[in-house]
């Protein structure tokens, strides 16, 4: 908002359509800290520089081949004038106005160099994507670092620019890895926690975020997932391993799904595709691995 701002939001947007404009209703509505919010659009068409256009907010914009989660994400940290580096992205709709400060509060903490939000579902979730939000972001806090003998460093580094804030002097010095198709913040965390620092899940801090991708969406996000994870932490895997993975998940999901609550003809409907959502994720995931990171 001004040159003092502590903190800077970085927000990619791409044809984002109506609900950008209640991510940024929520953001503007934050309360306990000054901010500037800096949007990076890779060249929409929907309506999005419309709605960017009526906010106080800094816009750059990039073409297709600019664009990358890692690249664009450096991009605003050069242009961030915070201390402070708050990711968010376009379709996370902060709850409550206490969102942000809360979010970074832990980094009061010389030693925390990083913290990110807990995600709730959106209305219309699919009862697979539901369960694995609801386990992955659980209400309880976690202070994250790697202790004497290592740790589990794959699930500590377990982090989401969903919804995160990290300290920009720390990204400039370590900036994310741009070879990296996706899941570059996990990377990052991993790299992070190795150099010694401290990362915060805050679950007091809250945004709505979900998807409901198709089979197809769901396969080749995975892929991605898996091509990343070969570069820096493969993870052994077999068609045996990805098959028993995908029935024990469904099996799950199927059980989560008549345990909630729901008419008997919304629950049916969700049957078909939970299956084949599961199956999704782990072959493309699988397959993703065997590229070893080849783009």
């Amino acid at each position: 908002m001004t040159a003092e701002a502590a903190v800077s939001i970085i927000l990619p947007t791409h044809d984002a359509g109506p609900d950008l404009d209640r991510v940024l209703d929520a953001v503007y509505a934050q309360e306990g800290s000054t901010f500037e919010v800096i949007a990076i659009d890779t060249e929409s068409t929907d309506g999005t520089l419309e709605r960017l256009a009526r906010r106080p907010l800094r816009l750059e914009k990039i073409t297709r081949d600019q664009f990358s989660h890692p690249g664009t994400r450096n991009r605003g940290v050069r242009l961030a004038r915070g201390a402070i580096v708050v990711f968010l992205v376009q379709d996370a709709i902060p709850r409550g106005p206490r969102w942000l400060a809360t979010l970074i509060a832990p980094l009061e903490d010389p030693r925390v160099a990083a913290v990110y939000s807990r995600q709730v579902p959106r209305e219309g979730c699919p009862p697979g994507e539901r369960r694995d939000i609801e386990r992955g972001a659980p209400p309880v806090r976690r202070v994250k670092r790697l202790g004497a003998d290592g740790g589990d460093l794959l699930e500590l580094s377990a982090f989401s620019h969903v919804a995160s804030c990290a300290r920009r002097a720390l990204l400039l010095e370590h900036p994310l890895n741009e070879d990296l198709p996706m899941v570059e913040d996990r990377e990052w965390c991993h790299r992070i926690l190795k150099a010694g620092w401290t990362v915060v899940y805050e679950p007091a801090s809250v945004v709505a975020h979900s998807h409901a991708h198709t089979v197809r969406q769901v396969y080749r996000r995975h892929f991605d997932y898996g091509r990343a994870f070969a570069r820096f932490h493969p993870v052994p895997t077999t068609l045996a391993t990805v098959l028993a993975g995908a029935v024990w998940e469904t099996v799950g999901d199927y059980r989560y799904l008549f345990e909630s609550p729901g008419s008997s003809r919304s629950k049916l409907s969700w049957i078909p595709g939970i299956a084949a959502r599961r199956l999704a994720m782990k072959l493309g995931f699988h397959r993703g691995l065997k590229t070893r990171g080849a783009r």
